[in-house]
């Protein structure tokens, strides 16, 4: 594979070497496992053990996203960060000359037809694309953006994909249409961080809400928003909820494997948490059906159980025959990904497609990867290491 370049990157993001030659082993692991700061080069982080010394951590002072231990190491580590910590540190200026620019407040916009208007962050949110004198600021945010995410992908820091998700929904909101398809990568984003009732909600959003919703309405949700705002549905427990009345299409194909992996996640913790109790009242010789269900009702929420794991698993295996169906190289690709991501780039994707599974696996795999249940399902339909079209 050739080594990425990253300062002639325009359109889509690089080829994720460490996705597809580096396993996550995490045995038992239902959600998430996101890091804390650690050294880049050494790997040794802020937790206190036997082999492992607390070590203070310092930012690299370009790019302010990656740490080091020490001086010897991030030198060690020069040659691999140099060209991309560059050139984000050059999107990070690019983005602070454009707010300098619309925030100029001797601009006259009246004056040009294609300039932004006065205090376009006050006055134009939501039409951010659709003004051109707005489309550079948006251009290079999506620039830095994309430099995030995969900052986040490759280091796996928290921190980093919340910066990520934070850039990626202020992207959302300054555009509500979204003529750059940042959403599809949002639910992802909010699984990584382990809030699957948040990401089940965008998804329903994208899928149902925002088709049903009059022009005037989404505009005005993204108008009198504040920056940091979350504007869609928010319910503890929203992912337990039924997609009958809205279940996805196959024009949702992107949408449609990140409620699957929400399904997922959803059976593997309710399953741990009732195994969890079976094994404790095991254990306590507590047999008696009364003191088993007290015990149950301590560590199992009202929906943990009620929640019927079955219907859930046919809502799962509903939802990738979706998939399947839509695109037929997303879900084994996410099995082995090699013959897909080892291949460069695409400048455009088609539905169907393997251009399009190109982004979505790159998107999907490290959450899918990180739930055994995710990948024992994928490997009872297309065993261990599938072929597909690429």
């Amino acid at each position: 594979m050739n080594t990425l370049d990253i300062v002639s990157w325009d359109h889509s993001p690089p080829v994720y070497d460490h996705l597809i030659c580096k396993e996550i082993s995490t045995p038992g692991n239902t959600g998430s496992t996101v890091l804390v700061p650690y050294c880049m080069s050494c790997k040794q982080g802020t937790t206190t053990t036997q082999e492992q010394p607390k070590v203070t951590l310092k930012k690299c002072s370009r790019c302010k996203l990656i740490y080091y231990c020490s001086q010897a190491c991030q030198k060690e580590d020069h040659a691999q960060h140099k060209k991309r910590c560059i050139y984000y540190a050059k999107c990070a200026q690019k983005v602070e000359q454009e707010v300098t620019r619309l925030n100029d407040t001797s601009m006259d916009g009246a004056s040009d037809p294609f300039g932004p208007p006065e205090r376009p962050f006050e006055t134009a949110v939501g039409s951010f694309w659709g003004i051109f004198g707005t489309r550079d600021y948006m251009r290079a945010q999506m620039s830095l953006n994309r430099m995030q995410l995969y900052f986040a992908s490759m280091t796996n820091l928290k921190e980093l994909w919340q910066l990520g998700l934070d850039n990626s929904l202020e992207l959302l909101r300054l555009c509500s249409s979204d003529n750059s398809g940042i959403r599809f990568c949002v639910p992802f984003l909010l699984m990584n961080l382990n809030r699957d009732d948040d990401a089940f909600a965008f998804c329903k959003y994208w899928i149902h809400d925002s088709e049903h919703e009059r022009d005037e309405t989404r505009a005005g949700m993204h108008r009198d928003s504040q920056k940091g705002d979350w504007m869609y549905e928010r319910k503890d427990g929203m992912r337990f909820d039924s997609m009958d009345e809205w279940f996805p299409s196959p024009f949702h194909t992107r949408f449609t494997l990140a409620l699957c992996l929400i399904k997922i996640r959803l059976i593997s913790d309710v399953s741990v948490l009732r195994q969890n109790v079976d094994s404790f009242v095991d254990t306590t010789g507590l047999d008696d059906e009364g003191v088993s269900s007290i015990v149950g009702g301590f560590v199992l929420d009202e929906k943990s159980r009620n929640v019927n794991l079955e219907e859930e698993r046919r809502t799962v295996h509903r939802l990738m025959d979706v998939i399947h169906g839509a695109n037929p190289t997303v879900l084994p690709a996410i099995l082995n990904p090699g013959p897909l991501l080892r291949q460069s780039p695409p400048s455009y994707y088609s539905p169907g497609d393997p251009t399009e599974a190109y982004s979505l696996v790159q998107d999907a795999m490290p959450s899918f990867r990180q739930n055994d249940l995710a990948m024992r399902l994928l490997e009872e339909r297309f065993g261990p290491n599938p072929t597909y079209p690429h």
